[in-house]
């Protein structure tokens, strides 16, 4: 759960911004917290997902779609780089802002 401080900050730095924009800034952030979750290992990945099927009522959903991924050659993955997510987008920053 999002502190209200950091969430009213978050709201306050991407007010300007576009959608797609919004959008991206927020797909990287989820990015961040999925890397942070697996770190903890199985069991917080676990009852994460356990929480959602609960919370929304699509645990069959879920189970069908993990019994899918829980199939993935760790392998080709990995051959693919589809193991990770891709690097983080590099924008420059001009003189005098650093």
């Amino acid at each position: 759960m999002c502190r209200p401080d950091v969430a009213e900050r978050r709201a306050n730095t991407t007010s300007g911004l576009s959608s797609a924009t919004r959008d991206a800034a927020q797909r990287l952030r989820r990015q961040h917290q999925v890397r942070r979750l697996h770190a903890l290992g199985p069991r917080p990945t676990f009852e994460f997902i356990d929480e959602i099927a609960h919370h929304h009522g699509i645990g069959v959903d879920i189970d069908q779609r993990l019994a899918r991924y829980a199939e993935l050659d760790p392998e080709v993955l990995s051959a693919l780089g589809a193991d990770r997510f891709p690097a983080l987008p590099i924008r420059p920053v001009p003189e005098g802002n650093s």
